[in-house]
């Protein structure tokens, strides 16, 4: 048994399908988003150009430098095996 059989089912299925679509698009939302500027003191915005700056400065290589940092680790050597090689077709001239 079909539970959309004719015309008149199908546009009222599409016509409560639209709606509760605009319901949820228009719905209130908890969470607005993260805030671009705190409501009680506002952005330092000496102390944000002084970073900036600070960052800008900075050699490429500080963050590797900086305290507390992770050492870099060299990478394990590659394996000598037959895969790693170049195979007697390629070495031929032709």
């Amino acid at each position: 048994m079909p539970w959309v059989g004719g015309p008149v089912e199908i546009v009222t299925v599409a016509v409560f399908a639209i709606a509760g679509l605009v319901v949820w698009l228009r719905r209130g939302r908890g969470y607005q988003g993260p805030r671009l500027m705190d409501d009680r003191n506002g952005i330092d915005h000496s102390a944000l150009a002084a970073a900036e700056r600070e960052a800008r400065d900075a050699p490429p290589d500080a963050a590797l430098r900086a305290p507390g940092a992770p050492t870099a680790v060299t990478p394990p050597p590659l394996p000598h095996n037959r895969s790693a090689r170049t195979s007697d077709r390629d070495r031929s001239g032709s």
